[in-house]
């Protein structure tokens, strides 16, 4: 789309009031006093659908709002919220109904974004001082705004900055509570004065999957070559990394997969675009993986009991099973696989992974242990980094500030930084490498952090790739939650730090939460852990 199809969409002065209540919510910082959980309800004067606003920043990495649209919306709100999805998967990005604006780079602005700035005369100083405002639907990339869009989100961050002002003022405390939300419209006649009045939660009514229309001539077909019978398969639809912009708004990538449960070899797959549903992509994969192969299995697993449902003819006219399995660890792994050829090059087997400068890459995952739900990292490092060195990517992509003695066990093996005193039970981990500490793919290292505290942490080599020049190691890839803070007293005093943040009633829970300030134990941040680690040296 070329900036000439993009300005004309959005009026310029639409552009100017929306620009205008950009900054005003920019120059308020209302991320000093609103958190992820003071969701502020908007109803949209036009329409009268409510929509569900939150102020990004408070973690102090990305500032922003984010207007989550109807009962939708709300939904992925919630499961973001409540730590029910992994905020980083291709999924969830892909699925979310919102109007979003972030402050940011210039370097991050598209041509358009630019074009329209210009047309306004506007200028910006600063870091996070670019506004960038993008839509985001269900199944599709994240895309300009229509007119339409530009009000909704104006009169949006026009009713945050006059809530932020009554916070500040004493006025209200909350706006967020169990099964209510308070919602702000507009006074009539006026789009800056609000009423705000407590609402109940929007109930979004499941939508059933539609059955996908079989071809009976085709299954007649498959039947008739007699396919083999074989054990048991896998079927599901996914979003890979990539997109396709084949269309005026590229959309993201949605693959259906079939594969066989114990060798996990891939049957077939194809791609579809998002007006297909979900139960015809699987239907038609699944007959063209038996047409193919001319196998058929007893049973074909997949994700959900609805679709099961949904599935149900196309068993009964192939003559075979759908039964629902919760987690398809084999689809996972291919996923999984996917999404490391895409993004970090080709995975290599065993340890034969050489580039061509004799490098190669470990893909890890780091969980600590004895918690729930667990805090864990997967990153990409150097096989030829010394322990000492994987010590220092630890703290970084963990979130630990140094503090303490570590110690990493292999095997029998213990090394760390050597002490007199200990003689030769510690051993210097700056004269061993990854490579010859965890020479395989599953290997595993058990890495001890504050002694005090007693950090376990479970390392796991989950593959040994080819190292990829265009990317700089080490790299973190994925987590969930924040690291504990430094010296809360390991499991015991971290758990009674979260019981404290949830409900601080007594005065000596209300001190721990003062001593934590703004932790937050759901946080994480991946692009502030490579920045970090890309000052590594």
């Amino acid at each position: 789309m070329t900036m000439k199809s993009v300005i004309p969409a959005v009026p310029l002065p639409i552009w100017k009031d929306l620009y205008s209540a950009a900054l005003e919510f920019q120059n308020l910082e209302p991320w000093r006093v609103l958190g992820d959980m003071d969701l502020v309800g908007v109803r949209d004067p036009s329409s009268g659908e409510a929509s569900y606003g939150v102020v990004m920043g408070s973690g102090g990495t990305l500032f922003g709002f984010c207007l989550y649209r109807g009962a939708d919306g709300f939904k992925m709100y919630r499961r973001l919220i409540f730590g029910e999805s992994e905020p980083q998967s291709e999924e969830i990005y892909a699925m979310q109904n919102c109007l979003k604006v972030e402050f940011g780079l210039r370097n991050v602005l598209r041509a358009e974004d630019l074009g329209v700035i210009h047309e306004l005369g506007l200028t910006f100083k600063g870091k996070q001082a670019w506004p960038e405002f993008r839509s985001l639907i269900p199944g599709y990339v994240p895309w300009f705004l229509t007119a339409k869009e530009a009000q909704v989100l104006t009169f949006a961050l026009n009713v945050v900055c006059h809530h932020c002002e009554r916070v500040r003022r004493g006025e209200v405390d909350e706006t967020f509570r169990d099964k209510e939300c308070l919602v702000y419209s507009a006074v009539i006649d006026s789009l800056t004065q609000f009423d705000a009045r407590w609402e109940p939660w929007p109930t979004l009514k499941p939508t059933p999957l539609a059955f996908p229309v079989l071809n009976l001539t085709r299954i007649n077909a498959i039947l008739a070559k007699k396919p083999k019978p074989d054990s048991p398969w896998e079927a599901d639809v996914f979003y890979s990394p990539s997109t396709i912009d084949d269309r005026e708004r590229p959309y993201f990538t949605r693959m259906a997969v079939v594969c066989q449960q114990v060798s996990a070899f891939a049957f077939a797959f194809d791609i579809f675009p998002p007006e297909t549903s979900v139960t015809q992509a699987l239907s038609d994969t699944i007959c063209a993986a038996v047409e193919k192969h001319s196998f058929l299995p007893e049973t074909i697993f997949v994700k959900h009991k609805e679709v099961v449902t949904a599935l149900t003819p196309l068993g009964k006219a192939l003559g075979v099973a759908i039964r629902p399995r919760g987690n398809l660890e084999t689809i996972q792994l291919l996923q999984e696989e996917m999404k490391e050829r895409t993004m970090y090059g080709r995975a290599m087997p065993g340890r034969t992974g050489n580039d061509a400068t004799g490098r190669i890459s470990y893909q890890m995952k780091v969980t600590l242990r004895g918690l729930e739900p667990r805090i864990w990292r997967r990153f990409l490092v150097p096989g030829d980094y010394t322990l000492e060195k994987l010590h220092r990517v630890l703290q970084v992509v963990m979130g630990w500030e140094n503090y303490h003695l570590h110690e990493f066990k292999v095997g029998s093996a213990s090394y760390g930084q050597p002490d007199p005193e200990f003689g030769d039970l510690i051993l210097n981990d700056k004269k061993v490498t990854l490579q010859e500490a965890a020479p395989e793919r599953g290997s595993k290292i058990s890495y001890i952090y504050d002694f005090g505290d007693g950090w376990q942490h479970d390392l796991k080599v989950e593959k040994i790739l080819a190292a990829d020049e265009g990317v700089h190691h080490p790299l973190c890839v994925a987590g969930k939650r924040a690291c504990p803070p430094e010296d809360c007293g390991g499991i015991g005093g971290y758990i009674e730090l979260l019981k404290a943040i949830r409900n601080p009633v007594t005065e000596e829970q209300r001190e721990l939460v003062e001593w934590a300030g703004d932790y937050d134990p759901e946080a994480f941040d991946p692009e502030a852990v490579n920045k970090r680690l890309r000052r590594m040296k």
